[in-house]
């Protein structure tokens, strides 16, 4: 069992397991950053963001929430459909919390 890991600038480790040359997509994982799409694809963020800010992509969106402030959204599994990249969902169930 192989795992991919992307560091990205927050310094959180992003993984994605890959099994029988398929990527395993967790449920609670349906958007992933535009850093790491880029990295995903072998492509320069900023040409990920820019596409993103022009509506060239159909797998992602960005929000301009302040004048030059930009948030992204990356949809997974739109975005490795785009570049016929095999995945699976798998459902996470969510952990209660106790107080």
């Amino acid at each position: 069992m192989k795992e991919m890991r992307v560091m990205t600038k927050t310094n959180r480790m992003d993984m994605f397991e890959i099994r029988d040359n398929m990527m395993i997509i967790p449920s609670d994982r349906l958007t992933i950053s535009a850093e790491l799409a880029a990295r995903i694809i072998h492509r320069n963020a900023s040409n990920v963001r820019l596409g993103l800010q022009n509506g060239l992509f159909n797998w992602g969106v960005a929000l301009e929430r302040a004048k030059n402030e930009w948030t992204y959204f990356v949809y997974t599994c739109q975005f490795l459909e785009a570049f016929r990249i095999p995945y699976e969902v798998v459902l996470v169930e969510n952990k209660k919390e106790t107080l």
